[in-house]
């Protein structure tokens, strides 16, 4: 049998944490097919933070978070700072929850064009009047059809009024909560409240680029709190300068909206450009998930795309470390 991106990505963890163990892997919860969703923790402190990646059923952000851990974990080992930030420190006094892949049914049916663990892969396809192959190479939604950046208990009804075709960008789901994804996101977050930090990767389309690298926060029930504003002009800053937004501007559906009603600290949602192709992004996995040393692997025809990815977790690098000490 051939071997999915979602188990490249399992073998990606487990070398992670037989390699380091400053890295714990644990159970987060389940998608809609029944794959597992498991998370890293790194550190022992009292003050809770979370990141989630893999959303939109990208593989990008759920590779550079982890990198992330591998960072973290080698400095750890190393007794060294990183940006002046004594990791032994934060091993300490943050428990840092990664998730780098929240949508593993979405990344199959991106990756590999189809799912024959998703009873639904046929229907979705001629619900578009599309071949799979190439309707699934732009998916973003999860194994269901449904956009887990809108499932969330906030304003669902204005979703719903604005509801897409199923499988499409947008698309909430039948109810809050419905999918399992987000379930697991909810249920971790209320069972850790409070939770000092929220970061969500997502990746942006080709659409809506001139809005990527934008941080939108959420202030939690304190409402309008001045940490949060500065946490935020913080974190843009290290991601060259790019503009950051507050929660005025509602977002239905979205995690933002929920978390302001249900936690005390801030979230952030943290939207990747989209600058490689989706035929490219399998050959990009495999390199970045599988690889054991330091230098992505040089693949013919795919140079580039590695050195983009390499130079966006380069900038992205600072602000997840300065995420987990502000």
């Amino acid at each position: 049998m051939t071997e999915t991106v979602y188990d490249m990505y399992l073998s990606a963890l487990d070398t992670l944490c037989r390699t380091h163990a400053a890295a714990k892997q644990v159970p987060f919860g389940t998608s809609y097919i029944g794959r597992g969703i498991p998370a890293l923790t790194l550190g022992c402190g009292v003050h809770s933070l979370l990141y989630v990646g893999g959303i939109t059923a990208d593989l990008r952000t759920a590779a550079l978070l982890l990198r992330f851990v591998q960072d973290y974990c080698r400095a750890q080992e190393e007794d060294r700072c990183i940006f002046g930030i004594d990791v032994s420190y934060l091993f300490h006094t943050r428990t840092i929850t990664v998730v780098p892949l929240l949508n593993p049914d979405g990344a199959v049916l991106r990756e590999e064009g189809e799912d024959p663990k998703n009873p639904l892969t046929e229907r979705l396809a001629a619900m578009h009047s599309t071949d799979s192959d190439s309707f699934f190479m732009h998916w973003e939604t999860n194994g269901r059809g449904v956009d887990l950046r809108r499932n969330y208990d906030a304003d669902f009804d204005i979703c719903m009024r604005r509801a897409v075709c199923i499988g499409d960008r947008g698309y909430p789901g039948m109810r809050p909560e419905s999918e399992p994804e987000c379930a697991s996101v909810c249920r971790y977050l209320r069972s850790k409240t409070p939770t000092d930090l929220c970061l969500m990767l997502s990746e942006g389309s080709s659409t809506d680029d001139e809005r990527t690298g934008v941080i939108a926060f959420a202030d939690g029930k304190s409402g309008g709190d001045h940490r949060t504003r500065s946490i935020a002009q913080i974190l843009s800053r290290d991601i060259e300068g790019k503009p950051f937004e507050t929660d005025g501007a509602p977002c239905p559906g979205s995690a933002k909206d929920w978390w302001r009603t249900h936690a005390a600290g801030p979230l952030f949602e943290l939207r990747c450009p989209a600058e490689w192709s989706a035929q490219d992004s399998r050959g990009m996995a495999q390199a970045f998930l599988s690889m054991p040393n330091e230098e992505l692997p040089p693949i013919p025809g795919q140079t580039l795309v590695h050195a983009s990815l390499t130079l966006q977790y380069a900038k992205l690098r600072k602000l997840f470390f300065h995420a987990a000490v502000l």
